[in-house]
C-alpha cells in the first residue's frame, strides 16, 4: 500500500512541475520586455503569447507517447528521463533568441508535459484499480497548484520592488531579470520533478495483487488510459477546425500569424 501513496505524491510533483505552463498569462509581458531591450525593439506582448499555442500544440504530440513508452521500458525511467529533457530545454530557452524561446520554452516542453501526462497516472492506478477518481484527482491537481506555489516565487524574482509598466512594457531594470529567474526557477523543478519520478514505484510479484478481480479492473483501466491520448489529440484538432467559432483559438492562430509576420520583416 505505501508504494501506491508514494505513487501518487510522486505523480503529483511531477504535474507540480509540468503545470508550469500556466505562468504564461503572467509573465508575457516581461518576456516582450525582455526582448525589446535584446534585439527585437519593435515586438509586442500579444506576439509573445504564440508560445502558449505552441506549448498546447506540443501537448498534443506528447500525449501519444508517453504511456506507449511508460509501458515499454518502465514508468520511472521515461519519467526521470522526461524530467531532465523538459528541464533542460526550459533551460536552453534562457540563452535563445526569440524564435528559440518559442521552440524550447514552448512547443518542446509542450511535448515533454504531453508525454509526463498520464504516465503517473498509469502507474499509480496499477496499486488502486477501484479508486480511478482518487488516483486521477489526486495527481492531476498537481498543475492547479502549480501557479499557487509557484507564481509568489517568480514574481519576487521578475519584479522584486514592484515597479509598475510603462506602455505595457517593463523598464529594463524589471525586463533583464527575466532569463535568470527562469532559470532558478527551473532548477527547482528539476529538483521536485526528479524527486517526483524516482517516487514512482513497481508492482512486484510478492505484491498481493493476484486476485482476479484486481486483474480485470487493472485491464479495463489500461485500456481507458491508453485511449485517453488519442482522444486528447482529437480535441485539439476539433478545436482548430472549430476556431472560427472560437475566440481563443483565434486569438491563438492570430497570435502565430503575428509571430511568423514580425520573423519576415525582421529578416
Amino acid at each position: 500500500m505505501w508504494k501506491g501513496f508514494l505513487s501518487i505524491f510522486g505523480g503529483f510533483l511531477t504535474h507540480l512541475v509540468t503545470g508550469a505552463f500556466y505562468f504564461w498569462g503572467n509573465i508575457s509581458m516581461n518576456v516582450s520586455s525582455y526582448y525589446r531591450f535584446n534585439g527585437y525593439p519593435d515586438i509586442e506582448t500579444k506576439t509573445v503569447s504564440a508560445v502558449f499555442p505552441a506549448i498546447y500544440f506540443g501537448i498534443a504530440i506528447g500525449s501519444q507517447f508517453g504511456i506507449h513508452l511508460a509501458r515499454r521500458f518502465g514508468h520511472k525511467l521515461i519519467s526521470v528521463v522526461n524530467m531532465l529533457c523538459y528541464c533542460a530545454s526550459m533551460y536552453a530557452a534562457t540563452y535563445s533568441n526569440f524564435y528559440f524561446f518559442v521552440f524550447f520554452q514552448g512547443l518542446l516542453p509542450g511535448v515533454f508535459i504531453g508525454i509526463e501526462y498520464l504516465i503517473p497516472v498509469d502507474n499509480a492506478l496499477k496499486f488502486f484499480p477501484s479508486k480511478k477518481g482518487m488516483v486521477t484527482g489526486l495527481i492531476l491537481c498537481g498543475f492547479g497548484f502549480t501557479p499557487l506555489v509557484f507564481n509568489p516565487i517568480l514574481q519576487k524574482l521578475l519584479n522584486p520592488d514592484n515597479i509598475l509598466p510603462v506602455n505595457g512594457y517593463y523598464p529594463e531594470e524589471v525586463a533583464e531579470n527575466l532569463m535568470k529567474s527562469l532559470r532558478i526557477v527551473t532548477t527547482i523543478y528539476l529538483v521536485l520533478g526528479l524527486i517526483g519520478a524516482f517516487l514512482m514505484q513497481s508492482i512486484n510479484q510478492s505484491d498481493d495483487h493476484d486476485d482476479e478481480t484486481y486483474k480485470q479492473k487493472l485491464i479495463q483501466n489500461d485500456a481507458q488510459v491508453s485511449s485517453f491520448g488519442s482522444v486528447h489529440f482529437r480535441y485539439f484538432v476539433q478545436l482548430v477546425l472549430d476556431s472560427s467559432l472560437s475566440p481563443t483559438i483565434r486569438s491563438m492562430v492570430s497570435s502565430i500569424y503575428q509571430m511568423t509576420s514580425f520573423f519576415h520583416q525582421s529578416v
